[in-house]
């Protein structure tokens, strides 16, 4: 566990296709986690290793999240800083976990979810 952060929860969204789309602040909190959690730990794995982040890489897909929601929110209560990394969208179930953990979402996380559901009422 990272002693110099308090456990927490950080929603990442990442590039699709185009690493050079990678923000600073996606980078930090990847770099700043305990673990990696990602829907696809293959692109993950892929991703990590092109921005040099050495970390602990486990998945979390949209199927597994009801069942390890439980022990993402005690491992971040127990002070463990986790970075969710979301390739594709951030879903409301993700945001919602990130809520509940005190956990944070980073600016283009914000936005997304917010233009998510903007989208959504119009459509």
């Amino acid at each position: 566990m990272n002693a110099s952060i308090a456990g927490k929860l950080i929603i990442v969204p990442t590039p699709i296709g185009n690493l050079g789309d990678m923000t600073l602040r996606s980078l930090e909190a990847l770099r700043a986690a305990d673990t990696v959690c990602a829907e696809d730990t293959r692109v993950t794995g892929k991703l990590l290793a092109h921005f040099d982040i050495r970390k602990p890489l486990e998945r979390l897909d949209e199927a597994m999240i009801g069942a390890k929601a439980a022990s993402v929110m005690e491992r971040v209560a127990a002070g463990e800083v986790l970075s969710f990394e979301l390739e594709e969208r951030p879903v409301e179930r993700n945001i919602y976990m990130a809520w509940r953990t005190k956990g944070e979402l980073t600016p283009a996380a914000k936005e997304f979810s917010a233009f998510v559901r903007k989208s959504v009422k119009e459509a």
